[in-house]
């Protein structure tokens, strides 16, 4: 019985993700304000499109509100400090890329270059 309906539920699993696919990258629910009327007016840009896309997440951020009274709270205050001091650590070798071996440091001999004797 299950095999007498396998192509409907294969033609049905089909239809339904391309709707999907549709929806997700043609449907008209991506519109904000800004770009409908840049399409109305006849003048579209990327640029602004992208403008339109911050200005909003911008405002968004704007009409944030915090009450301070959460960091008055006395259950804040029977909070333990727990950090530990970092200590500082040597640095690893002055050239990290040079060949494991070669003499990637200053040279530290005190051989006298010039006058040799």
């Amino acid at each position: 019985m299950l095999n007498k309906y396998k192509n409907l539920i294969i033609i049905l699993v089909v239809i339904g993700i391309g709707f999907f696919v549709y929806n997700t990258y043609f449907g008209s629910g991506n519109n904000f304000s800004s770009t409908s009327y840049l399409e109305s007016t006849g003048r579209i840009d990327s640029a602004e499109v992208l403008g339109a896309d911050i200005i909003k997440a911008i405002n968004q951020i704007d009409s944030l509100n915090l009450n301070r009274e959460v960091f008055s709270h006395p259950v804040l205050d029977q909070l333990i400090d727990r950090s530990e001091e970092l200590v500082p650590q040597d640095n690893g070798r002055s050239n990290p890329f040079a060949p494991i071996g070669s003499s990637n440091s200053p040279s530290t001999d005190t051989t006298d270059v010039e006058g040799g004797e």
